[in-house]
């Protein structure tokens, strides 16, 4: 009976560690719901789900204190009757970040500098919007996307990013990290831009998308699975070479043009490939 209470001490506690980790709120399922995160830890996965609410976990266990009273910088006497411009804000989730929210938009303003090699998970509304700005953060972070139905904008600095199984529009950008998405269906006619400078560009793509491909590289090659039809007609149908460079650029068409997509790379290769879905909302 005593190793049994114990045990069920131990599973409470676990429940309880959980629940302590973990943020949750309310969010349409709907395009016009808009998720913004403007900073960056370790690692973020963000995962689509069907249903109508945000759900963050961490292993972020809040061995912090954020900003303590008694740390607060003063305010200088030269100041007085003056209000500063930078935000007294902190933790509002319990879980090392803050959030701004209200009915169908939701940001991640900041997290906690103890937070920033930790890993925190984003169940969020598939058909939402999804913005994503570690820039300014500087973080060196691993964005890994999935599930996402609803149009993806990711900017990073020194990030990688990794998505699968989602349909755009996605613009993705990374300064110095890698970009591999993997559509499993493309949204008609909404244009799709792939850039990194000092990375590779992976993009897998269902075999019947139909899409007009615009590829460039600078310092790098571009190797494909798919028939892209250039058009010999195009001013930038031909590799172009440099003194010292291997520039080349390609406008082509895939299964007789549509969707538009621009995948860039300036010191890195292209992969262009076949994904393993054959579907295609084309």
């Amino acid at each position: 009976m005593k190793k049994l209470a114990i045990s069920l001490m131990l599973i409470a506690m676990g429940h309880l560690m959980m629940a302590q980790n973990q943020y949750k709120t309310e969010m349409k399922n709907s395009p016009n719901s808009t998720i913004d995160i403007q900073v960056g830890s370790d690692n973020v996965v963000i995962i689509g789900h069907d249903k109508n609410e945000i759900i963050i976990t961490t292993d972020f266990k809040g061995e912090y204190i954020d900003v303590p009273t008694g740390q607060k910088k003063q305010v200088p006497d030269r100041a007085a009757g003056l209000k500063p411009l930078t935000a007294d804000v902190s933790d509002n989730t319990g879980i090392g970040l803050v959030v701004d929210k209200a009915e169908d938009y939701f940001s991640v303003l900041k997290i906690s500098k103890n937070a920033r090699n930790k890993t925190y998970t984003f169940y969020i509304p598939n058909k939402a919007h999804l913005s994503v700005n570690d820039v300014f953060a500087q973080a060196e972070t691993t964005y890994s996307i999935e599930n996402l139905m609803g149009e993806v904008e990711i900017n990073a600095l020194n990030s990688q990013i990794k998505m699968k199984n989602v349909s755009g529009p996605i613009v993705a950008n990374s300064t110095n990290g890698n970009v591999e998405v993997i559509y499993s269906s493309v949204t008609p006619n909404k244009p799709n831009s792939i850039l990194s400078v000092n990375g590779y560009v992976d993009v897998s793509l269902p075999g019947n998308v139909a899409a007009d491909m615009e590829l460039n590289t600078v310092n790098g090659e571009i190797y494909t699975d798919m028939e892209i039809l250039v058009d010999k007609n195009a001013s930038k149908s031909l590799p172009v070479m440099a003194p010292n460079m291997n520039i080349f650029s390609l406008e082509g068409s895939l299964n007789g043009g549509g969707t538009p997509f621009s995948i860039q790379s300036v010191n890195g290769d292209i992969y262009l490939r076949k994904s393993k879905s054959t579907n295609s909302k084309n």
